[in-house]
């Protein structure tokens, strides 16, 4: 809570929404989400974007993945 680590608040009406993976053994790329989220707009984010990094980190570790 030091005053040099708080940055002042300014209302704005741009508003971002990023999703990524991260675990202990790597992390995944972070992407950009538009819009409002359904549930089959996160199923499709979680095909297109979530296993193959979710593959790629966990190649070479021998405990299992878990979601």
């Amino acid at each position: 809570m030091k005053p040099e680590n708080i940055a002042g608040f300014t209302r704005c009406s741009i508003c971002l929404m990023v999703g990524g993976c991260v675990s202990y053994h790597g992390v995944g790329e972070l992407i950009i989400l538009d819009g409002t989220m359904k549930s089959t707009d996160y199923i499709d984010i979680l095909d297109h974007n979530f296993l193959d990094p979710v593959g790629i980190i966990f190649v070479d570790v021998m405990i299992p993945f878990i979601f």
